[in-house]
């Protein structure tokens, strides 16, 4: 059977409340204990708890009880320790790894932090995000933008510095990084594709050729030679080769409704876009309305450049 507990006072379970700043004293919790209630103006909401670090009384479920201690002793304000709710379930479930010696080091830390935040302002939603850009980049998170501009610039400086002959652009935007570049005059650049990629590059510069289509290989099929700059692109970094077609212009795809004996023809939606050309066949594309109308149209060359009735 169980004995009489040594509870606390009242006084004391708000002298633990208030040292430990009304947060919980587990470090890896610390959160705020006191918040008003929605019962009314002067209701607070209290998920704080006046724990005891050895037990109150003897019995099941009592842990570490000290009988050596005395009822004024189990009682005093140095038996007790501010918790929440959940930290003080947590403590009473397991008292071999939460031990007299541990709950006494985290109320002694929460009390020590208590005091050196009293008076100063809290960390706000942001400031994590500061911090952490802080660290990242020596620099606070103000002056971030000019900090990314400058990162680009020194990119694009330190490019341009491996062969003078090009101009580079460099922008970062979810998370990749792009490089534009920029022959300042026409440069002999030689590419070589190895071996285990032939077979697909050939297909897809096949459609290059005679449909205009975009070539895309992954960029460790490619060899670059005639330029320290593009050597040290494709060496370094992980992405694409793309080849495209000069033959792609600007266009526009004019749609009609025509009645069912085709004697009335309104013009319904001009679908602005462009359109490649290869040897073979030319393509048109339009996107309009934010993605919703979207029309493609392919046709040969050949039909394309025969004159009508010829």
């Amino acid at each position: 059977m169980a004995g009489k507990r040594d509870d606390f006072t009242e006084k004391t379970k708000r002298i633990l409340g208030y040292r430990a700043g009304n947060r919980c004293s587990n470090p890896h919790c610390r959160v705020p204990t006191h918040g008003p209630s929605n019962e009314g103006p002067d209701k607070i909401n209290n998920i704080g708890n006046a724990a005891h670090i050895t037990a109150a009384a003897p019995g099941p479920g009592a842990r570490r009880y000290n009988r050596a201690l005395k009822p004024e002793q189990r009682r005093s304000i140095t038996n007790g320790i501010w918790l929440c709710t959940s930290c003080a379930t947590l403590i009473d479930n397991d008292d071999k790894t939460y031990t007299v010696a541990l709950l006494n080091e985290w109320k002694k830390k929460a009390e020590d932090q208590a005091k050196r935040e009293q008076g100063k302002k809290l960390p706000g939603e942001h400031d994590a995000i500061n911090t952490l850009v802080a660290a990242a980049s020596g620099q606070t998170a103000v002056f971030l933008p000019n900090l990314m501009s400058n990162a680009s610039k020194a990119t694009s400086g330190y490019l341009e510095g491996l062969d003078q002959r090009f101009i580079v652009e460099t922008s970062f935007h979810k998370g990749i990084t792009h490089h534009i570049i920029h022959p300042k005059d026409p440069v002999d650049v030689k590419f070589k594709i190895k071996s285990d990629f032939s077979r697909e590059f050939g297909s897809k510069y096949k459609a290059l050729v005679e449909q205009g289509k975009k070539l895309v290989i992954d960029s460790s099929a490619v060899e670059l030679r005639g330029s320290a700059l593009l050597e040290k692109i494709a060496e370094d970094c992980e992405g694409t080769f793309e080849l495209h077609s000069l033959l792609k212009k600007d266009a526009v795809i004019r749609t009609w409704l025509v009645s069912p004996d085709e004697k009335s023809k309104v013009n319904f939606y001009d679908l602005p876009g462009s359109a490649v050309a290869g040897t073979k066949s030319m393509t048109a594309t339009s996107r309009a309305l934010g993605g919703l109308l979207s029309m493609g149209i392919s046709f040969s060359v050949d039909n394309f450049l025969t004159p009508i009735g010829g």
